[in-house]
């Protein structure tokens, strides 16, 4: 499951480099079929793939799909907000790795910081409640996410024996396993979930599944590279 879910991010996500490549390859294969049923589907293909990259990279309306998806989870702002929460968790969101010979710089990546932002928004606003860091590595051999948030909490402020790591997931799926474990160790019950806009909706709902307790508080969307006008195209609005 894990596997699946790692190729459909990297491959089948449309707005992607990798969707409009494939989508591109099936459109001109089914041009060159030789048939006039193909041929007429493939032209249909590229149009509507042509034209969907092109709506989607206005900012204006990935700001529009941005807000349906977050709309009705504010951040938490104050102790009655947080309804007796006694824990930060902070869902990952991605690490940049780079290389050289032995050397190695490990980043974290827009999303991840806006996310290790709000958690010490958090930890500052509600009392030094234990912050929680779960997110594994896709990349098998690498150091979990995990770590490089807390080494970004540990240099904002937040006291090292408050961060815990929840170092094995990987997906949404995986949050919902591994995090009751540790929160049922800690003797933790109801507590503040920290993930961008657009993911909070569908991890809420996976962590609720799962028979968990938590208080939405989305953290900011990162918006550098945008550009000035809404409605020019821009790679950000893609992404």
């Amino acid at each position: 499951m894990g596997s699946f879910s790692t190729f459909v991010k990297t491959f089948l996500i449309p707005g992607s480099l990798w969707f409009f490549i494939l989508g591109v390859t099936a459109g001109v294969g089914l041009l060159y079929r030789g048939d006039r049923r193909s041929w007429t589907w493939g032209r249909r293909w590229l149009l509507i793939l042509g034209f969907g990259y092109w709506l989607f990279s206005f900012p204006i309306v990935a700001d529009r799909l941005s807000q349906g998806l977050s709309s009705g989870y504010p951040s938490v702002q104050n102790a009655g907000a947080a309804r007796g929460a006694t824990a930060v968790v902070l869902l990952t969101g991605g690490v940049s790795t780079y290389r050289k010979g032995a050397s190695e710089i490990r980043t974290i990546t827009q999303a991840t910081a806006m996310r290790t932002l709000e958690a010490y928004r958090l930890y500052t606003v509600l009392g030094p409640l234990p912050v929680i860091v779960s997110g594994g590595n896709p990349t098998k051999g690498d150091r979990p996410e995990a770590e490089a948030v807390r080494k970004e909490l540990i240099r904002l402020g937040v006291s090292r024996d408050r961060v815990l790591l929840e170092p094995k997931s990987r997906n949404t799926r995986e949050h919902a396993v591994f995090l009751p474990q540790l929160l049922k160790r800690h003797g933790i019950g109801r507590f503040v979930l920290v993930t961008s806009p657009t993911e909070m909706w569908r991890q809420k709902a996976a962590l609720e599944y799962a028979g968990l307790d938590p208080v939405p508080s989305v953290a900011p969307e990162a918006r550098s590279g945008r550009t000035r006008y809404s409605f020019l195209p821009s790679s950000s609005a893609l992404r």
